[in-house]
């Protein structure tokens, strides 16, 4: 096993044993506060599995903005908008994803990512499929890794394919990069 997904798997499982209940709520708080100021209009999050940080809860918080989530359509994602619950459906590894029609590339200014750690320089390390990084190697949006402080490291394994994150946002900072 190489040492990138030996990692993977020490986080996920380290994360499946940690309770996030103080952090959730002021990454949160972080995020809205960092979407008002930045005036970001198309925003893209994701529909949180497992022990992922949930951020669709911020959605009653932030009137006009436009809401995206990704879909899986082969090796690629691609996103639609949402406005609730009942928009979504279960889609490709059990994650929830929206029911309408694909917007199309290059409308979304802000994409937020989960990941199973993010570094000090804006590294993620997150489950091996490349969906984000080939998304972000063909878009121009501001990229925000979201985790848990517990996850942020001074660096990770990366591969010439992995893109950076232009900030990383946690329950106690934002890092920005870009």
């Amino acid at each position: 096993m190489n040492a990138k997904k030996a990692l993977r798997e020490t986080l996920k499982n380290q994360r499946n044993r940690l309770s996030f209940l103080d952090s959730q709520k002021k990454i949160e708080n972080n995020l809205v506060s960092f979407i008002k100021e930045r005036e970001f209009k198309d925003v893209a999050l994701y529909a949180a599995i497992g022990s992922e940080i949930r951020v669709l809860s911020i959605l009653p918080r932030l009137a006009h903005i436009n809401f995206y989530l990704p879909r899986v359509v082969g090796r690629a994602l691609e996103f639609a908008s949402f406005e609730k619950d009942s928009d979504l459906q279960k889609g490709a590894f059990g994650i929830m994803e929206p029911r309408a029609e694909a917007v199309p590339p290059g409308i979304i200014d802000l994409l937020i990512l989960p990941g199973l750690g993010f570094s000090t320089k804006g590294e993620r390390l997150g489950y091996g499929g490349g969906f984000y990084d080939r998304f972000l190697s063909t878009q121009d949006c501001f990229s925000v890794g979201i985790c848990d402080q517990r996850f942020l490291f001074a660096s990770l394994p990366i591969e010439t394919h992995d893109e950076g994150m232009d900030a990383v946002l946690t329950d106690g900072e934002i890092i920005f990069l870009a």
